[in-house]
């Protein structure tokens, strides 16, 4: 306080007027930087917005997509379970081609409760790569990178977690759209949302 008092009027003034001048520019900082915050949150939010809303507009147009490749693999599958239409070659090699034209699907299955596609479970023992000890016709064409491969599917018995997929179709006769759900295919662990249509006659 000494120093402020032999100083003269001028450069008391100055500093008084320098102190206030700082605290105005520093309110006016504090101001700009909250104004510039919130904008900048504002235009965040929007951006956020309308690319949740594209993104949902993608993923509703794939899944209608693959809604209506399900309706046609179905009707055709149960006219081959009813008429021999196709044999279990054949309606491999139907998923096999809707596969290929979708690369934004990781697999298409059709699961058939024993004996209910063809009559011949028993021929089918182990016979090809989407055969199990069942026989039943169960084949699971599965894209692995740049090749599709096959595969019986697997825990579609019993009441666990994985085995969802198949069961709650089966008992509720609707459509089914799982939770993520981890899997074993093509030995990896995957992360995997179904979309199932049952086949009821």
């Amino acid at each position: 306080m000494h120093f402020f008092r032999n100083r003269k009027l001028a450069v008391k003034l100055g500093l008084l007027l320098g102190i206030v001048l700082l605290c105005c520019i520093g309110a006016l900082i504090a101001f700009n930087t909250k104004s510039i915050y919130d904008k900048s949150l504002q235009y965040g939010e929007s951006v956020a917005g309308q690319a949740a809303n594209r993104a949902t507009k993608e993923f509703m147009t794939d899944i209608n997509q693959v809604k209506n490749t399900l309706d046609t693999m179905s009707t055709t599958l149960l006219d081959a379970a009813q008429n021999g239409s196709l044999n279990r070659e054949e309606a491999v090699r139907l998923l096999e081609q809707y596969l290929k034209k979708d690369e934004k699907v990781f697999g298409f299955y059709t699961g058939w409760e024993p004996n209910a596609f063809d009559g011949n479970d028993a021929d089918h023992v182990n016979k090809n790569d989407y055969d199990d000890a069942t026989g039943r016709f169960i084949p699971y064409a599965i894209r692995d990178g740049n090749t599709l491969h096959f595969e019986p599917l697997t825990t579609y018995e019993g009441n666990s977690e994985t085995s969802t997929y198949y069961q709650q179709p089966k008992k509720t006769k609707s459509i089914y759209w799982s939770e993520p759900v981890t899997y074993t295919v093509g030995g990896k662990e995957t992360l995997l949302v179904s979309i199932v249509l049952p086949l009821v006659r």
